[in-house]
């Protein structure tokens, strides 16, 4: 099943942050499966346990929750705008603190907003390396960064290598 970002948060009460890298039981989303009745599911094909599960998402209520509608906004604006490019640039466009952001995503998303921007920055990096670029100190000042050494830190942070590392691997 495939939430829109923060959507999630409507069926689950706590922080999607507190959920990062963590599997949890169908009880802790839906109060009424109970292990006997998550026992019996299991047993089903694929097929039909999907099926219930959408089935079950259908027929829940949800209050609708205007921060959703925001997280979806600023990642729209984010991923579709090349001018915006830091946290205060969007606390602006959106009227609210950038702490305030932060928490925002943390606990609908489960990331921090700048963890999403500096993501979304390098990964168009990645991309401009796939295509060929391999000036790094112009990659890392067109990224924002006025440090190489900080870019290469984050790039490797988010990719799992250098930019040096990721070219090589790719060519």
């Amino acid at each position: 099943v495939r939430f829109r970002p923060g959507a999630f948060h409507a069926l689950y009460a706590g922080k999607m942050s507190d959920l990062r890298d963590r599997v949890i039981g169908l009880e802790h989303v839906f109060s009424d499966y109970d292990s006997q009745y998550i026992d019996k599911i299991l047993r089903l094909e694929d097929q039909e346990v999907f099926d219930l599960i959408i089935k079950k998402l259908r027929s829940i209520k949800t209050i609708r929750d205007p921060r959703i509608e925001l997280v979806n906004a600023i990642i729209d604006m984010v991923e579709t705008r090349d001018d915006i490019i830091s946290m205060a640039q969007i606390a602006v466009a959106v009227g609210k603190s950038e702490r305030w952001l932060q928490q925002l995503f943390r606990e609908y998303v489960g990331v921090g907003l700048k963890w999403f921007l500096l993501t979304k920055r390098l990964l168009a990096v990645a991309h401009s390396i796939r295509y060929g670029a391999s000036d790094w100190a112009a990659l890392a000042y067109d990224a924002g960064y006025s440090s190489q050494q900080h870019f290469n830190t984050d790039f490797k942070r988010v990719t799992g290598k250098t930019p040096q590392q990721y070219r090589q691997e790719i060519a």
